[in-house]
């Protein structure tokens, strides 16, 4: 699933190659004609995986991303 996917590419970046730069490519809402595209280079500062081991829920992680050259914003063509 891509979820598990995500946070396997993250841990890797975090604990692997922290401090490398990574080139992310963000999509909002999706890649349909219109959505916004968001492209740029940057460090991973920080991975927050709140787990509790008492909670079978979905985990909600967060990443907090330093932008390390070129930050572009345009909009998904047809």
């Amino acid at each position: 699933e891509a979820d598990s996917e995500a946070i396997s590419i993250l841990n890797d970046w975090y604990f692997n190659h922290h401090g490398d730069k990574r080139q992310i490519s963000i999509n909002l809402p999706d890649e349909s004609a219109g959505s916004e595209k968001y492209l740029l280079d940057c460090v991973l500062l920080r991975l927050n995986i709140p787990v509790k081991s008492d909670d079978a829920n979905p985990i909600l992680c967060s990443a907090s991303l330093k932008p390390s050259g070129e930050f572009t914003w345009s909009l998904v063509a047809t």
